[in-house]
């Protein structure tokens, strides 16, 4: 087995960056809240349920050094036009929405089609990932984008829903929620939603959970925001 098989080039890198945003948002007892979404196509973004349910969206911010801003102008910032929507099963941690005013062309990230049927644990297994989010930084004036490398730990399935879930290790936690974790194969593996905690304590271990593809397409599917660019080709 090769010890580094992830290759991230500056091009990959560039569009990931240009393809994420930081979300803004006021939580029920007034403190800001910020946590990640990604862009898959179409103006449409995906990131975490409990990151916009119940809360008021302030902004959704844009990387501004990348060609993902709105067309009108060179602010970062963008109008939500459609949403947020949220997953029809209730317990599952997963939102959508559209923004509009998008350059022609703008980033995006490749779902993967790995389907919860069709994995293979043992083929995940230590395989390589980069993650994509907004942690606190102290003492910086905007949202800073951080990216890091992790490695897929397990595979799960949970009493909570039917969905898989991957346990990774290596990333930071805190404003991760949301945020795309994109593997080595060159697709989405999944999104972020959680860090493992025990009686309600988060374990120092670095342990993140990993919302699997097959979800984030049932929502974007059901609510008919699926853009054309992610659309599976099955073969006969």
């Amino acid at each position: 087995m090769e010890v580094d098989r992830l290759k991230v080039n500056s091009a990959t890198l560039r569009a990931a960056f240009a393809a994420c945003a930081a979300i803004e948002v006021r939580l029920p007892n007034n403190d800001l809240s910020i946590a990640a979404a990604f862009h898959v196509g179409e103006g449409v973004f995906l990131t975490a349920r409990h990151v916009l349910e119940g809360n008021t969206v302030k902004a959704v911010l844009a990387q501004a050094s990348g060609e993902f801003v709105a067309a009108d102008d060179n602010a970062a910032g963008l109008t939500i036009s459609q949403g947020p929507v949220y997953h029809v099963d209730p317990n599952v941690d997963v939102a959508a929405f559209r923004v509009k005013g998008l350059k022609s062309g703008a980033s995006f990230f490749e779902l993967g089609g790995h389907y919860d049927d069709w994995i293979n644990d043992e083929q995940w297994l230590l395989s390589q990932a980069v993650v994509f989010g907004y942690p606190p930084i102290p003492m910086a004036r905007d949202a800073i984008l951080v990216v890091d490398r992790v490695t897929l730990n397990a595979v799960v399935d949970t009493y909570r829903d039917r969905y898989v879930r991957f346990v990774v290790s290596g990333a930071p936690r805190g404003g991760f929620s949301g945020g795309p974790v994109y593997h080595e194969w060159g697709f989405v593996l999944g999104m972020i939603t959680e860090s493992l905690e025990r009686q309600g304590e988060p374990q120092s271990n670095g342990y993140l959970t990993v919302l699997s593809i097959e979800a984030l397409r049932e929502c974007l599917e059901h609510h008919d925001m699926l853009p054309a660019c992610q659309r599976l080709e099955l073969e006969d």
